[in-house]
């Protein structure tokens, strides 16, 4: 399976951050839009 690149977390990253609220670490934001996304 190939990795998504950095266009594809574009959305998943901004769906992470409405989440959470606006506000967290890039480490928080990163987990949160791979669980979202169900990455592996």
């Amino acid at each position: 399976m190939k990795s998504p690149n950095h266009l594809d977390l574009i959305v998943p990253t901004i769906k992470a951050l409405k989440e959470m609220g606006g506000t967290a670490t890039p480490a928080e934001i990163a987990k949160k839009a791979i669980e979202l996304e169900k990455y592996s």
